[in-house]
């Protein structure tokens, strides 16, 4: 096994052991000692962090990791590095000065009805600082072909920091809120990035020579156009991911942004099987389209459709069976109850993206990726105008928290069938098979069937006896209909060579 797949599968599993860390956190420990509206400020915090952070790298992370091998042919990686960590410094201080002159006129979209938020107007530009650095040697550790350690702080490390930022506020109260605010959100975004400094330097030991004026143009210049193009498709990702937060805040106050991130959190666990999956699968798709092997890209597209739609399903209906049991578990979960249509949105979105298997990251890897660029715009730009048609709408099924989680369910519903039909266009890739209808077919029966049948009194007997049962149904009907095939798609990870 190669070392691209042994880190990207080692990096794998720290994610995943993070999203179990970062679960434990978000739904047992915050919501034990943090109010709903503190837990919607350092939401707001994080998420405002991640909306603005595209300006102030402005495409360097991606750029480095595009262009290094090329320069390295030509022993300029060193210049290469310098140059763009230069510019990076330079973007960080210029989009620092624009925040601070822009700060009155943010604050004023919160001032309503989140005006906490404007006690801490400059922790987003410490964060934003900090995370630049991060993203810059995050780029640098993966082209050395070390993406483990950047996993371990980025993933794993500041939730707990997190944790124990939570418990020192909340039950030993050796911290007030303005400390554990900034001990919680700063050392997210600031411990990855010391870390990753220290083992960069350290560990890796990169060479940077500052070249001439000229080179240093030449090297902007030749990567002007790939880098306009990443600052533009990067930064509609992280309005995607941060955007309903924001918005919420800005509209209906903290109070409405903590439910919102508690049942957010719940929906988005589904998609944990796609990021892991998505990480190991580019490099195989890169190589196969470089091979011109469309059997093999076309192999990896249904049989990471089939994977992943199955597992998704399963985790769907574990959480949505027991989602009443699972708000009274909860510390203060009648609170959180009222995001529960959040839970089903966000998690029914979350589940159409994995049942289009890696469709995003085929694009990516083909001479097509430019589109990925169009179909981020777009989505972007629904879950922005969606948001603003959904969110006012005094309805209990589709206003409110669950009019933003129903956007971004339509957003992604209208982005995955673009992306469906650009691979079925121009590579006549489909997913629609028997196997697809007869995972979607189940999928539905059993919800009905536990939705309308099976209720337990005790929430924790309901969840382990329900977890069990459908556990075992899902493995009889794995078996039975032979979806899980002798080969799936691990062993093209397996016997991947780098």
């Amino acid at each position: 096994m190669g070392i691209i797949a042994r880190q990207s599968i080692k990096a794998s599993l720290v994610g995943i052991i993070g999203v179990g860390v970062g679960a434990i956190s978000r739904l047992f420990i915050a919501t034990k000692y943090l109010s709903v509206e503190e837990l919607g400020l350092i939401d707001v915090l994080t998420k405002f962090t991640l909306l603005i952070i595209t300006f102030f790298v402005l495409g360097s992370p991606q750029v480095i990791r595009k262009y290094y091998v090329k320069f390295a042919l030509k022993n300029k990686e060193d210049k290469f590095l310098a140059t763009y960590s230069l510019y990076a410094v330079f973007t960080v201080l210029l989009s620092s000065i624009l925040y601070i002159l822009a700060s009155d006129f943010i604050i004023s979209f919160y001032l309503e009805k989140s005006p906490l938020f404007a006690e801490y107007i400059m922790l987003p530009l410490y964060c934003a600082v900090a995370f630049s650095i991060f993203h810059i040697f995050n780029a640098i550790s993966t082209v050395k072909l070390r993406i483990v350690i950047p996993a371990i702080f980025y993933q794993l490390l500041n939730k707990i920091l997190g944790i124990a930022a939570i418990l020192a506020y909340g039950y030993f109260f050796f911290l007030n809120l303005e400390q554990f605010t900034y001990l919680f959100v700063l050392g997210f975004f600031a411990l990855p990035a010391l870390g990753l400094f220290l083992y960069v330097f350290l560990v890796l030991k990169p060479k940077f020579v500052i070249p001439k004026w000229q080179e240093g143009r030449e090297i902007l210049s030749e990567t002007r156009n790939y880098n306009f193009f990443l600052v533009i498709s990067v930064a509609s990702v992280y309005i995607i991911q941060a955007i309903d937060s924001q918005m919420i805040g800005a509209k209906m106050g903290l109070v409405d942004v903590g439910i919102y991130s508690i049942a957010f959190f719940m929906g988005s666990v589904i998609e944990i099987p796609q990021r892991a999956l998505s990480n190991i699968s580019f490099p195989i798709l890169s190589k196969a389209f470089e091979k011109d092997d469309l059997p093999t890209i076309e192999g990896i597209y249904r049989k990471s459709s089939i994977n992943q739609f199955l597992i998704g399903s399963l985790i769907f209906t574990l959480i949505w069976v027991n989602i009443d049991a699972l708000f009274e578990i909860i510390p203060n979960g009648s609170v959180y109850a009222a995001g529960k249509l959040v839970v089903f949105y966000i998690g029914i979105g979350k589940l159409l993206d994995t049942a289009m298997g890696v469709n995003r990251q085929i694009i990516e890897a083909s001479k097509h990726y430019r589109f990925n660029l169009g179909i981020n715009l777009l989505l972007g730009f629904l879950v922005i105008v969606l948001n603003l048609i959904f969110i006012p709408i005094d309805n209990a099924y589709y206003g409110g928290i669950n009019g933003a989680a129903f956007a971004s369910m339509l957003a992604m519903l209208v982005s995955n069938i673009v992306s469906y039909f650009v691979l079925h266009h121009y590579y006549h890739l489909s997913l629609v098979n028997m196997n697809f209808l007869k995972i979607l077919l189940f999928f539905i029966l059993i919800n009905l069937f536990f939705n309308y049948v099976i209720q337990l009194a005790s929430p924790y007997l309901s969840i382990a006896f329900s977890s069990v049962l459908l556990l075992t149904l899902y493995t009889i009907f794995s078996l039975f209909t032979k979806i899980v095939e002798k080969e799936p798609l691990i062993n093209f990870i397996k016997n991947f060579k780098s």
